[in-house]
């Protein structure tokens, strides 16, 4: 493609999207959200008289501050609350591009398959690896920014490309990181130049399937007092819900920031016309200590998560656009569907009889990762610490601990490593055979019949174990007595006899006895 036709394309990509975005807009919210460095302009609140007027009636009975618990879990999102995710916008974007064979972000060549790493496998790697960042630059491209530093990278990456709509202002909008020892090229927008919540959309609707590894979902709004309900609310949830308790920064001087999360999402609350006026990006007539920001920050840990929201941010409808908003990625997740529920009610926005919100269907689809590989992969990794203690036993045996004399040969450190490890393998084969029941053929009702009788044994194994920690509080509990000279007390343990005297708990050798038979019921269930 020529320079020119590259430019016309450029040029009606812009202008086709100019088009869509006046259309969106036009059934958008009339505030539009402010960057980490940018504007302004923020959402307001309704009048909250009106509102608290409204809800509480005539009689004045004061409505309920939070939505009812959940009652069930097959809701349907209403109207108000569509709207009001709607609002939310994507302030940080991490994705990176698939590969061909696992879907997963690393690069072929440099994890271990079934049949182990060809030569084949390590030229399709780095082929991909070109692709991959040759795509990322071309949607880079049509989305017109340009690079103003090429340098090096963050994370493992030993290269970056950072990219801005202007190369001369040294703004970073995106950047693209590639040469990582085992994943493939990926693209960072930033938040801190407020572009990425319009441009984040663009880029997902240009890359074609990519894995997300992180997405923050962002809300602005300004009223007074909301940062302190939003901590309180904070502070309910992770005491019911029996989260980490919340985590402070900053001060009322300076902005407060709060922190808390669970699973996969945080979440950050926080002042955020202190940040912006301590960066001196607005003035002090610019500056409102009520503007609060909440970002929920989405981290999948593993594959397939990634792989799952990058697909749910990229579903398309009959008409190209995409369906899913940012914030409806938050309906994914238990806790953070409370959390925006509550929020909703408290900045007057949703009534508390409509906060309600589905339950999201992200799926996810698992990774191949079949044990042979899991196996290889556990055998690297300890080779090392096995060889090194095979070749310490040598010298030892043989040469009494002289490493200036010791002189051994691969094969024989090779042999002595296997013999360590082979009681713990044989004892472990023999244990999952049991489990499987490979010992013998075993019809269906055999099978069935061993798989109960394998619970049954287990349950009866807890059972004794709970009594086991009875009877050692009991007597711990006894001892302390006697210590302190208080009074005997009758342990809730102790077995009661006709005469109304009782038997205190087993000594050490009944306590053996217990594991001893516990075992022994374990290895009958295999068997």
């Amino acid at each position: 493609m020529t320079i020119i036709n590259l430019q016309k394309y450029i040029n009606e990509a812009a202008e086709k999207a100019h088009e869509a975005g006046l259309a969106r807009a036009s059934e958008s919210p009339v505030y539009p959200p402010c960057g980490n460095t940018g504007g302004t302009l923020r959402h307001n609140l309704k009048n909250k008289e009106k509102n608290s007027i409204k809800e509480e009636g005539a009689k004045g009975v004061p409505a309920a501050k939070y939505p009812p618990s959940r009652a069930s879990r097959r809701k349907v999102t209403s109207p108000e609350m569509q709207a009001f995710l709607h609002r939310w916008f994507i302030d940080w974007l991490t994705v990176s591009v698939p590969n061909s064979r696992d879907g997963t972000g690393r690069r072929i060549g440099t994890f271990e398959t079934e049949d182990g790493i060809t030569a084949a496998d390590v030229e399709q790697g780095e082929y991909e690896e070109t692709v991959a960042r040759d795509h990322l630059f071309a949607v880079a491209t049509a989305e017109c920014l340009r690079a103003f530093r090429v340098g090096r990278g963050t994370d493992g990456f030993h290269g970056a490309s950072h990219l801005s709509f202007d190369p001369t202002d040294n703004e970073r909008v995106a950047t693209i990181r590639a040469g990582h020892a085992t994943n493939l090229p990926s693209m960072e927008l930033p938040g801190s130049s407020g572009k990425c919540a319009t441009l984040a959309p663009a880029i997902l609707r240009r890359l074609g399937p990519v894995n997300v590894a992180r997405v923050d979902v962002t809300f602005d709004i300004s009223a007074p007092g909301l940062w302190d309900d939003i901590d309180a609310m904070a502070v309910r949830m992770a005491a019911t819900r029996k989260m980490k308790a919340p985590r402070y920064l900053g001060t009322e001087e300076e902005g407060r920031t709060m922190k808390m999360g669970s699973g996969d999402v945080s979440v950050t609350v926080y002042e955020k016309s202190f940040e912006r006026l301590a960066r001196g990006k607005i003035a002090d007539e610019d500056h409102d200590p009520n503007l609060v920001r909440i970002e929920f920050s989405i981290h999948e840990q593993h594959a397939d998560g990634k792989a799952a929201v990058g697909r749910y941010l990229q579903e398309r409808g009959d008409d190209g656009e995409l369906v899913n908003h940012p914030g409806d990625l938050l309906k994914n997740y238990a806790w953070v569907r409370e959390f925006v529920e509550n929020l909703a009610v408290m900045t007057g926005d949703v009534a508390s009889d409509a906060a309600r919100l589905e339950v999201g269907r992200m799926n996810k689809m698992p990774v191949s990762r079949p044990a042979i590989v899991r196996a290889k992969t556990a055998a690297r990794q300890f080779a090392r610490t096995f060889c090194n203690a095979a070749i310490v036993q040598i010298v030892d045996d043989e040469f009494d601990g002289d490493w200036q004399s010791a002189t051994t040969t691969p094969d024989a450190v090779t042999d002595v490593a296997i013999e360590m490890v082979r009681p713990f393998i044989e004892s472990r084969a023999l244990d999952l055979c049991d489990f499987h029941g490979l010992n013998a053929v075993q019809r269906n009702e055999e099978e069935a019949q061993r798989q109960s009788d394998m619970l049954s044994l287990w349950l009866e194994r807890d059972a004794d174990l709970k009594d086991l920690a009875q009877a050692q509080l009991c007597r711990a509990a006894e001892k302390a007595r006697e210590d302190f000279g208080m009074p005997d007390v009758l342990p809730p343990s102790a077995i009661l006899m006709p005469d109304g005297g009782y038997t205190p708990p087993g000594d050490d050798e009944e306590i053996d006895q217990i594991f001893a038979m516990s075992a022994d019921n374990t290895q009958a269930a295999a068997a």
